[in-house]
């Protein structure tokens, strides 16, 4: 913490402090640096500032320190290692730009005794002795193009997009840089929580909630656990990695559905009778990416619960042309164990009708079932099974069900199994003003295209088909919920 004491009453230096600076630098002890700029280091932030470690996390509330530490590291980097190379990034060019500037004041404070300012600007600071220290929006068209990186830092990482994360983290790769990751939890989703919780040994992990923060009282925290929700109290305060309220699809739902006994589905020879599989295909854009989940379902007796598992995943490479997507397509729904027995289910919302024409006019014998999504509440269908109007709610109510009851499962070593996770976790919902619920994945360089692919196959499997095939064990018989008029088909999960 700042020890207004050691400075004098213009901001400058006292003699005490220039004399442990003097000392910091012939030690080059990262601890007696922050005390040469007039911080006292907490015990977390003096064993973080004296770590060995190329990877650290700091899990630590608001007001606790890290970014203070972390411009107290990468400010004691450019002076001891040059010429170090130091990357500050975050969310928002904003927030990069705050730590940026406890990194000058630190400088500032040392002047005369650190190496001199060769150039500045905003986003900039570059000293005489080579190193560098820059700024970068959190976008990953702006970040590419640094290499030989000393010092990473990631400010606010629970909020930075998976994109982002990986298009950065090669920049570590010849120079052997360090990483620090800083951030309060933003629920169980997105690399930060991935490499608190399962990044390995490699990582030195620091956490720190706001009752061990001597700067934090009692009092303040008494005054916010009544006036935020819970799950914000736990979140910013306790760190605790904690499910929103507007959340879809449950954490330990989500955890629960990661099998690594199911193989992916064209690495298993074996063919079953008894399985049968359903496609979803959720059609991209020029921002959204084409998607394909394949679905296998298994059942021992029909009145048995029926069980679910996503065993093939592929995502295309934005702006994949159509006439390719649909032969590669093809050659999955070719080949075994498909063989033509699988029903592919294409979204035909926007773009998608005249793509659904597209595989239908291929002709390679393949049923295609076109499925509108809408935003009312009724679910409605041709006499033929060939189209459908489901409402958005319904295909993820579908999803919602399956994981709660343990009902589906998918492939862990599948390789698109981990965005499928992290589309499930980003997944929420919103309720306007006038009742009205929408779903989706709204924060920046999120994505649902896998979720709704797969969630397109799962309601198929579900409900879809002739209405004879809507069955349903009832009072000890089976029942058939199907009607003669398939507009008014009911939706029973």
């Amino acid at each position: 913490m700042m020890n207004s004491a050691n400075l004098l009453s213009d901001g400058k230096p006292t003699l005490a402090m220039l004399r442990r600076a003097e000392e910091s630098f012939r030690k080059r002890d990262a601890v007696e640096f922050a005390r040469a700029a007039g911080i006292e280091p907490d015990p977390w932030q003096a064993r973080m500032l004296r770590a060995n470690e190329a990877q650290i996390i700091l899990l630590c509330s608001r007001q606790a320190g890290k970014s203070t530490a972390s411009a107290l590291l990468a400010l004691h980097t450019a002076l001891y290692a040059p010429p170090a190379l130091i990357l500050l990034l975050a969310p928002a060019l904003r927030q990069a730009q705050e730590l940026f500037r406890v990194v000058k004041t630190l400088h500032q404070r040392l002047s005369g005794l650190t190496s001199a300012v060769a150039e500045e600007s905003a986003l900039r600071l570059e000293l005489a002795n080579g190193s560098r220290i820059i700024t970068l929006p959190g976008t990953e068209g702006t970040v590419r193009g640094y290499s030989a990186v000393s010092l990473l830092i990631v400010d606010e990482a629970s909020r930075v997009p998976d994109e982002l994360y990986q298009a950065v983290r090669p920049m570590l790769a010849v120079s052997g840089g360090r990483l620090v990751l800083l951030s309060t939890p933003f629920g169980r989703r997105g690399f930060f929580s991935s490499e608190w919780s399962e990044g390995g040994p490699q990582w030195a992990r620091v956490r720190i909630a706001a009752e061990e923060c001597p700067r934090i009282s009692t009092d303040f925290l008494a005054r916010e656990r009544a006036s935020v929700p819970y799950w914000v109290f736990r979140q910013e305060y306790g760190c605790e990695f904690v499910d929103p309220v507007d959340t879809v699809f449950r954490s330990a739902d989500i955890e629960g559905a990661l099998d690594d006994t199911i193989t992916p589905l064209f690495g298993d020879d074996r063919v079953s009778d008894r399985r049968e599989y359903f496609v979803g295909l959720d059609l991209g854009q020029a921002a959204d990416y084409t998607t394909l989940a394949i679905v296998e379902r298994s059942a021992i007796r029909p009145w048995d619960a029926r069980q679910y598992a996503v065993r093939y995943l592929q995502r295309w490479p934005l702006g994949t042309p159509y006439p390719v997507l649909v032969d590669e397509v093809a050659g999955l729904m070719l080949g075994t164990p498909l063989k033509r027995a699988a029903k592919l289910l294409i979204d035909a919302t926007g773009v998608g009708r005249a793509v659904t024409d597209l595989f239908r006019s291929a002709g390679f014998g393949v049923e295609v079932v076109a499925v509108t999504i809408t935003a009312g509440l009724e679910v409605r269908g041709d006499s033929g099974g060939q189209e459908y109007r489901v409402p958005k709610r319904d295909l993820v109510g579908v999803v919602s069900v399956l994981l709660q009851h343990g009902r589906l499962k998918i492939a862990k070593s599948l390789p698109e199994a981990a965005t499928l996770v992290n589309e499930l976790r980003e997944f929420r919902v919103r309720i306007s003003d006038a009742g009205r619920d929408s779903y989706g994945a709204w924060r920046d360089g999120t994505h649902d295209d896998m979720v709704l692919a797969t969630a397109l196959a799962l309601w198929y499997a579900e409900h879809g088909g002739a209405p004879g095939s809507w069955l349903a064990y009832i009072g000890g018989r089976i029942v058939n919920l199907g009607g003669d008029d398939p507009s008014v088909w009911p939706l029973v999960i």
